[in-house]
């Protein structure tokens, strides 16, 4: 996984935590009673079910009761420290004591970049839930924090409604349009210069956090996306980096201005 990039806080008023009470009912920045896991968690072995110790890991990570204790459960936690440290300075340290998990992919394969389990966290059975991904460091259970954290704490929400500077780089699902229906297509003039896209945060409910995308033709980073995701091909999750900029009719809109990779891992 590459750096983690800061972003501006959410600060920590009694109007923000009510919208995080709002948003996942199990949250809270109070201490987490009863919780006493073990210090780690094995990775499943060869003669256990692929899921054995899943659930207890996230369990404990998500319970625990601040960022410190997060630490114990998180992949590449030691030379993560100083980043989530200076983090939680800025955006609320929260724990989570109710919640579900549901199972949604899981790959063993290290030739697909496995062993990786992805588990939809939410605060009750009727919610998509935010996506949570389990790697094996030393061979214990971790935590990807920094998708969690992103995930979590909504970043690209935040980026959209402007509460995080542009450019910004997020963990997206990408997939290629063949033509722009948003309400200024017709003062559009130089549309057709564009290849269109449509990114989705993997969490809100169905295209609840949807965005119209922009590359312009015949640059190298428009044949580089045209084999990753061409038209007819299945959204993919990726990591790009996204600005919001003017075009020829004045109206703002992002721009893919750079593709990092496939996948959400660095």
């Amino acid at each position: 996984m590459g750096e983690v990039t800061m972003v501006p806080p959410i600060s920590s008023s009694k109007s923000d935590s009510a919208a995080l009470e709002s948003r996942f009912p199990g949250a809270t920045t109070d201490k987490v009673t009863n919780y006493n896991p073990p210090a780690f968690f094995p990775a499943p072995g060869a003669n256990e079910g692929p899921l054995v110790r899943t659930n207890d890991v996230i369990d404990a990570f998500l319970r625990a009761p601040n960022w410190e204790k997060k630490l114990e459960y998180t992949y590449q936690g030691a030379s993560l420290r100083p980043a989530i440290e200076d983090y939680y300075k800025k955006w609320p340290d929260t724990s989570m004591e109710r919640f579900s998990l549901q199972l949604f992919q899981m790959e063993q394969s290290t030739d697909q970049g496995g062993p990786y389990w992805v588990y939809l966290v939410s605060a009750n059975d009727m919610e998509q839930g935010f996506p949570l991904i389990l790697r094996i460091e030393d061979g214990n259970l971790k935590v990807d924090w920094e998708i969690y954290s992103e995930f979590y704490d909504r970043h690209f929400v935040r980026f959209r409604e402007g509460k995080i500077p542009s450019p910004g780089t997020f963990r997206l699902v990408l997939d290629r349009v063949s033509d722009y229906y948003g309400t200024d297509r017709d003062a559009f003039t130089d549309l057709n210069d564009y290849q269109v896209y449509q990114v989705n945060a993997p969490y809100g409910d169905l295209d609840e956090f949807s965005e119209y995308v922009f590359v312009k033709k015949d640059t190298e980073l428009a044949q580089k996306l045209d084999k990753t995701v061409g038209l007819g091909d299945d959204p993919l999750a990726v990591i790009i980096t996204l600005d919001r900029k003017a075009f020829a009719h004045g109206v703002k809109h992002f721009l893919i201005t750079d593709y990092i990779t496939e996948g959400w891992f660095r």
